[in-house]
């Protein structure tokens, strides 16, 4: 039987068209197998070129080698979907957020940040939220602790480890730190102030009761000049290892570390026990002390076997161990620490800066100063971000000015409950200046002649603290510091036209009378007015002019009055001024322990106003350093500075001084 073939015309028209399509399908996915292996060939020729492009501008991490394992797996896992889950995330954290479920939000939080952990903006972002958005809708002042801190915790022992050239972050720390811990507009703020500043007294002791910075400045210096590792520590003191071991013996693991806990584990063991039990104890204030309870075994097993040190050796340990939990627990260079005080100003080697590390300005400085030196290594940094970062040094720097000096005695048991208030420092007000003149001529705009000025941008700044300044130095009666400042407003900033501003055309002592009206606008100027001028009259009445005395009193009472008479419903203390005898007995502290000459001390106190004296001797801190002093000079503490008459009345009505949050001045307080 024979076929015949078939021709198109018999076939189907269907059938014909599904050919038609197989073929074309085949030609397609030919060409696109082509295209696609032309574009990986070109993909990869043009990649090592990109990649050195991307390398050249900084877009890749210098460090991805170092990225730790909880980031980098997680990264990973999730691959292309990484994006996706993130929007999931920052939507269900912000719904957690106004449901006030701040522990779950912060929980996503954490995770975001753990997906993204080179994206500076999510931690910067992040620790804002919990130190501002969510602390102010709690509402005890342990909540709002925990979560300020948390904010600047994620930052500083996450944040920038993670991103260490991201210039955002340090900005962002440096400005939750002078901001939110340092300043006065949260409601809780003292109680922030007193939990730091008894956070770096029992690491790092208390800086030394003296005018002199360089006395300052070598205090801290065996902590900067200390071993950077345990093995180096006993190459440089191998007779350290039997008092190790010793130690170990009660608890205190030398070689501890830190791993992302609240504290560090030296901090429990060893310097908590350390305050309390030695610093606090030591031979020459001991002996003035009202007997406390006896030691514990476990208190005075510590104690023998840190006395068994040899002195030299055990103040090495201490530095030591100072240093490693400034590394390992606050992610702090001491290195670094020592140049700020010693090396911070630009062109001025050797100036220095006698940072107080209890001031939450110090550390702003600190991380401004850090972040502008790390952020100048990636080419993309932009001024911008250089000028915001180092706008942040000026500003604590100013603060430092109007409020460096603290007065703080640390209660242990409940640190709400420290001693605390702030003077001026005018230590500060020659770096201020200095800081201020180098910035100027660093961040002028292109072709502006900024001569010996701070230039236009940072002008106000810096007149109106040098302005305050001068009035601060013509009332403690250091006329030569006030002449120097006001000469040099008026010859440097002029009028447009070249000429004198009308108010440096003035005597200086009636703009500083004008500038004293003038100087209410915060309680930081106010506060460091009245000291002034308080001290001032100290030094008037130590010299026998009583004429002075009373006039610069008056002067110091005008200013308070003054800036008082509106600050009647002040509940929080945010903008109120402590009393006003107070601040009398505060300033007299620190002059029994500023003013070298021990005459002009011993003349002021037998001068003074007994309830002033009654007020000051209760404070044990200061007078028990004070009859140190006396006591290795070989005066006569009892004799020089006598208790005050009626002081057991006295401590009965005054068992502690109150805090100044507790406390509502009226304006005609007397």
């Amino acid at each position: 039987m024979t076929t015949t073939p078939q021709t198109d015309a018999s076939i189907p028209q269907y059938l014909l068209e599904r050919e038609r399509a197989q073929r074309s399908d085949t030609l397609i996915r030919c060409a696109a197998l082509a295209i696609g292996a032309m574009l990986i060939a070109a993909a990869a020729w043009l990649q090592p070129p990109i990649n050195a492009q991307r390398e050249k501008l900084q877009l890749v991490p210098q460090d991805v080698e170092t990225v730790p394992p909880k980031y980098a797996w997680i990264t990973a896992l999730t691959g292309t979907f990484r994006g996706l889950a993130v929007d999931l995330l920052w939507m269900r954290a912000e719904k957690l957020k106004e449901e006030g479920k701040y522990y779950e939000s912060h929980q996503l939080a954490d995770w975001i940040c753990t997906l993204q952990p080179r994206f500076a903006a999510v931690w910067q972002w992040h620790a804002w939220n919990l130190s501002y958005n969510i602390s102010v809708a709690t509402h005890t002042p342990e909540e709002r602790w925990k979560w300020v801190y948390d904010g600047i915790r994620l930052l500083r022992d996450r944040g920038i480890p993670n991103n260490p050239r991201a210039i955002g972050l340090y900005k962002e720390l440096s400005w939750i730190i002078f901001h939110k811990v340092g300043d006065i507009l949260d409601d809780m703020h003292n109680y922030y102030k007193r939990q730091w500043a008894g956070m770096f007294e029992n690491l790092l002791g208390t800086p030394p009761l003296t005018a002199d910075a360089a006395q300052t400045v070598d205090a801290f210096r065996p902590i900067a000049e200390a071993p950077a590792t345990w093995q180096d520590f006993v190459a440089r003191h191998p007779d350290i290892l039997p008092h190790a071991e010793a130690l170990r013996g009660v608890g205190v693991n030398v070689e501890a570390s830190s791993r992302d806990q609240l504290r560090h584990p030296l901090e429990a063991a060893f310097f908590d026990r350390y305050g309390a039990l030695i610093r606090d104890t030591e031979a020459a204030l001991a002996k003035y002390r009202k007997p406390t309870k006896p030691m514990t075994p476990d208190e005075k097993a510590f104690v023998d076997a840190f006395r068994a040190i040899p002195a030299p050796l055990a103040d090495a340990l201490v530095a030591y161990l100072r240093a490693k939990v400034l590394r390992e627990q606050y992610k702090m260079d001491p290195q670094f620490m020592l140049s700020l005080m010693t090396d911070m100003i630009p062109g001025k080697p050797g100036l220095l800066v006698p940072l107080d590390w209890r001031l939450p300005e110090s550390h702003a400085i600190y991380w401004s100063r850090y972040g502008v030196r790390e952020g100048r290594k990636l080419k993309s940094v932009t001024e911008f971000d250089l000028l915001n970062t180092d706008r942040f040094t000026l500003f604590a720097l100013m603060s430092l000015c109007k409020r460096g000096r603290m007065v703080f005695e640390y209660n242990r048991a409940r640190p709400e409950l420290s001693t605390l208030n702030f003077l001026y420092d005018l230590r500060m007000v020659e770096p201020m200046h200095q800081m201020f003149l180098a910035l100027g001529r660093e961040h002028a705009e292109e072709g502006e002649q900024v001569g010996n000025t701070a230039g236009e941008m940072l002008r106000s700044g810096h007149v109106n603290t040098l302005e305050q300044a001068i009035a601060l130095f013509y009332a403690r009666k250091s006329y030569a510091q006030a002449t120097k400042y006001f000469e040099y407003l008026r010859d440097n900033y002029k009028e447009p036209d070249g000429s004198t501003k009308e108010r440096y055309t003035k005597p200086l002592r009636e703009f500083v009378f004008e500038n004293i009206i003038e100087m209410r606008d915060s309680s930081k100027e106010a506060g460091a007015l009245i000291q002034s001028l308080l001290l001032g009259s100290f030094l008037s009445l130590a010299e026998g002019d009583g004429e002075a005395y009373a006039e610069q009193v008056g002067w110091a009472r005008l200013v308070y009055d003054n800036y008082m008479k509106d600050k009647g419903d002040d509940r929080e203390g945010r903008r109120s001024l402590p009393p006003f005898s107070n601040m009398v007995a505060d300033t007299l502290l620190y002059f029994l322990v500023d003013v070298p000459s021990m005459t002009l001390r011993i003349n002021v106190w037998q001068r003074m106003d007994e309830n002033i004296r009654c007020n000051a001797y209760n404070e044990t801190e200061f007078m028990d350093r004070l009859r140190a002093e006396c006591d290795a000079l070989g005066y006569d503490f009892d004799k020089a500075f006598p208790e005050p008459p009626g002081m057991d009345e006295y401590r009965k009505t005054h068992p502690r001084r109150l805090r100044q949050e507790e406390v509502k001045v009226p304006s005609g307080e007397k």
